[in-house]
């Protein structure tokens, strides 16, 4: 048994860790990335270098309506404005 089937096995059998269909489908990326050569590591450095760089904090103009569209979509939602534009923002990036 290669070792993805027996990491899938073990992580089935865990009462309370079976992997979501997402989940499944970046183990088998990874796995195919690795066979192919095509797999690309960053160094926890380069990681690290780059959590630095960021804080946080972006500021970003738009016109007016929109930020009362984006206002009354955070009300409807019952979340902050800074909650539904982060999860407007992170639905959008395919990483």
């Amino acid at each position: 048994m290669n070792t993805k089937n027996k990491l899938l096995e073990k992580l089935n059998n865990l009462p309370a860790a079976k992997p979501e269909s997402d989940e499944l489908e970046a183990i088998r990326e990874f796995e195919s990335e690795k066979a192919s050569g095509t797999l690309e590591l960053t160094s926890l450095n380069e990681v690290r270098n780059r959590v630095d760089r960021a804080n946080g904090r972006i500021s970003l103009r738009v016109p007016k309506q929109l930020h009362v569209d984006l206002i009354e979509a955070a009300e409807e939602e019952g979340v902050s404005l800074n909650q539904y534009i982060s999860y407007l923002l992170a639905s959008g990036v395919d990483r």
